[in-house]
């Protein structure tokens, strides 16, 4: 379905709709059937049924900072190597994003760091730009029934997505 941004307060993303009147609502993605399993397992314990679905979807992998619309390549260059003095040493520049010279910072999940990053783009004098990074990939998801009582599962349900996993987040 559609999917709409409602921030919640673990940083997960809700959408499509409303969720406080749907029936059903779906959780994910896990990259891993072991990470979907684990995160079933909970909701279960906590009286919700969930079954796992596979799909191909486009999801939000991180928050990507970048330096883009350096003039020229060696500007991009002359970045790369103050950004990588700065510190930053997974930087690189892109070659295959179209026109203009781009200097990718990183992509990452916790918008803490992505936030932390920036800053020290910018203490490096350059102009930071951080949006969120889509991809399509073969995906599980969750779908949930709401509970009996009415309650529909929260992000914090499942606990903090683990190291490498895809920020998680709600869809009616």
């Amino acid at each position: 379905g559609e999917v709409g941004v409602l921030t919640g307060g673990s940083g997960g993303r809700a959408g499509g709709g409303n969720l406080a009147a749907a029936s059903c609502v779906s959780l994910g993605p896990f990259l891993e059937q072991a990470q979907a399993d684990a995160a079933a397992s909970s909701l279960q314990r906590l009286g919700f049924t969930a079954r796992m679905r596979a799909a191909t979807d486009e999801v939000r992998v991180g928050h990507w900072v970048r330096v883009p619309d350096l003039a020229t390549p060696a500007d991009a260059t002359n970045a790369l190597a103050a950004l990588q003095a700065a510190g930053l040493g997974d930087a690189y520049l892109i070659t295959d994003e179209g026109p203009g010279n781009i200097v990718s910072v990183g992509v990452f999940a916790d918008p803490r760091r992505a936030a932390e990053v920036a800053e020290t783009v910018a203490r490096a004098g350059f102009t930071p730009q951080t949006t969120e990074r889509m991809r399509t990939l073969d995906v599980f998801w969750l779908d949930v029934d709401r509970r009996t009582n009415g309650g529909i599962p929260e992000l914090q349900d499942v606990g903090a997505p683990a190291d490498g996993a895809l920020p998680l987040e709600l869809r009616v």
